[in-house]
């Protein structure tokens, strides 16, 4: 459990094959069916840029999982090039079992 989260049972951080960690923060549905959208964060930023988000996803029916880059956030520092992170976010959304999703970001 990570102690500045927005809903602390909801903020977790996942083992990358590499050997890095990734934390990430899931809001909205409770449960893992339905829609799902991916959050990217902008620089400085973190997993919590989403906070503003849990309303809107439990009233629209989403899953919003929220995630810190390389470095930023409850993530170590590793792989800081594009495809090293698709493969980090890759891995999380398999380890979840989730094979489609949209994506949110803002820079």
């Amino acid at each position: 459990m990570l102690e500045d989260a927005i809903w602390p049972k909801d903020s977790q951080i996942i083992g990358l094959p590499s050997g890095a960690q990734m934390s990430y923060a899931r809001l909205g549905r409770l449960k893992e069916v339905g829609q799902h959208w991916v959050y990217f964060h902008g620089t400085s930023g973190s997993r919590l840029g989403g906070k503003a988000k849990p309303k809107y996803a439990e009233n629209q029916g989403v899953r919003i999982i929220t995630v810190d880059r390389s470095g930023y956030g409850h993530s170590s520092l590793h792989d800081r090039r594009i495809l090293g992170f698709i493969k980090d976010v890759e891995h999380l959304l398999d380890y979840h079992g989730i094979q489609e999703f949209k994506m949110l970001g803002v820079s």
